[in-house]
């Protein structure tokens, strides 16, 4: 077993290989114990195995104290809008939750999710729900929906996001951008 190696895991909370990000939960047994960031089925690795030392030696694993806040600009779109109906949006590279991406838009794409949701397939016509499917906007600054888990009306929880400014490619996005969570919506990219 490698020391190098076992003290770079000992040290740190994620490891990286390629442009997936991993996070470290322990190491038992002479394995390295571990899941995707963001969600996942945990993994093991005996610290032994030949290809996770010659990964860490040549590079091609790295370590991480915190994963990196590396925003992308992204077209998105949901299953039942119609088409040419995009949001655009940004997204954190390598953050997401349960395997989906957590999405940023400013307050005019917000207002466009709105209008697509409410004419989409599953509209307000067809079962959409306006609490838990559309972004309620209280102010440039401010938007609400009720957290779609608990479905019996009077037991939703009200969530209110802040807008926020956030830097892609070293400039902060102006006008403030809002994070729409993955909102339990698989966010596909147009």
């Amino acid at each position: 077993m490698d020391k190098n190696l076992i003290k770079n895991i000992e040290e740190n909370k994620f490891f990286r290989v390629g442009d997936t990000f991993y996070d470290i939960d322990k190491i038992e047994n002479d394995h390295l114990i571990f899941c995707t960031f963001g969600g996942g089925f945990q993994t093991k690795i005996s610290l032994n195995d030949k290809k996770l030392n010659k990964d860490f030696y040549n590079g091609d694993l790295t370590f991480f104290e915190k994963v990196p806040y590396i925003y992308q600009s992204v077209e998105l779109y949901l299953e039942g809008w119609k088409e040419n109906e995009n949001l655009e949006a940004y997204n954190l590279k390598f953050h997401n939750w349960n395997g989906w991406s957590h999405c940023y838009a400013t307050l005019d794409q917000v207002i466009k999710f709105n209008e697509y949701q409410k004419n989409s397939e599953h509209g307000l016509a067809n079962g959409l729900y306006e609490d838990t499917d559309i972004f309620k906007i209280i102010d440039d600054e401010t938007i609400t929906i009720k957290e779609y888990e608990q479905l019996e009306a009077n037991k939703m929880e009200l969530i209110t996001i802040k807008s926020d400014i956030i830097n892609y490619n070293g400039k902060d996005i102006n006008p403030k951008v809002f994070d729409l969570m993955s909102a339990n919506w698989c966010w596909s990219q147009a």
